[in-house]
This record gives structure tokens, sequence and C-alpha cells, in this order.
């Protein structure tokens, strides 16, 4: 259900955060972007070096898609949650694209010969 203002004009559940909340949820989204992008950065030079020699089995992919697509999830829900941080539309586009980039990185690494 989509809350509304007093005025009667529908609202995004994701405008009734406080501003002082704001800026955590901003700060968190970013730090677990840099931890998606730092296992996505290991795994892959992990592949270029050689040190991963085969696949995952299927059960361990799950499970690490199962948890990449959660943290994936968390950054976009934090980063909704704390609002435009300026005019520019660049800062919310990098958040929104590039969870799922670091994602691609990781299922290459990981499911890749």
């Amino acid at each position: 259900m989509t809350p509304e203002s007093s005025a009667g004009i529908r609202t995004s559940p994701f405008s009734a955060v406080d501003p002082p909340a704001a800026e955590p949820a901003r700060w968190l989204a970013a730090v677990l972007l840099a931890m998606l992008w730092l296992a996505a950065a290991v795994l892959l030079w992990r592949r270029l070096a050689g040190a991963l020699e085969s696949r995952l089995e299927l059960p361990a992919l799950l499970a690490v898609a199962t948890v990449g697509a959660g943290t994936a999830a968390a950054v976009v829900t934090l980063w909704r949650l704390a609002g435009r941080s300026s005019s520019s539309p660049w800062p919310d586009r990098l958040m929104r694209w590039a969870s799922p980039a670091a994602l691609g990185v990781i299922a290459a690494a990981l499911s890749l010969p």
C-alpha cells in the first residue's frame, strides 16, 4: 500500500525516513558496495592468477549467489532509503548499476573455466 500525505498525494515508502537517518544509510550503502567490489576484485584476481582451478559446485555457487544478491539488494534499498544525495543523477546511477556489475564479475570468476 502506498502511503498518502496529508494533502492526499501518494508518496514513496522510502520518503518517510528522517533526514538524520539518511546519512548513515547512505554511508552503509557505500560501504556494502565497496565490500562487494572488493570481493569481486579478489575473486577475479585469484581466477586470473590460476588459483581457482575449477568451478564451484552448484550448492556453493547458489550460496554465493544468494549472499551476493542480498548484499546488492541491500545497497540499492539503503541508497533509495537515504534519498537523493545531490542534484546530479550520477550517484544514483552508480549505486543502482555498480552492485549488479560486481555480481557479474563474481559470477564470471567463480563459474567460468
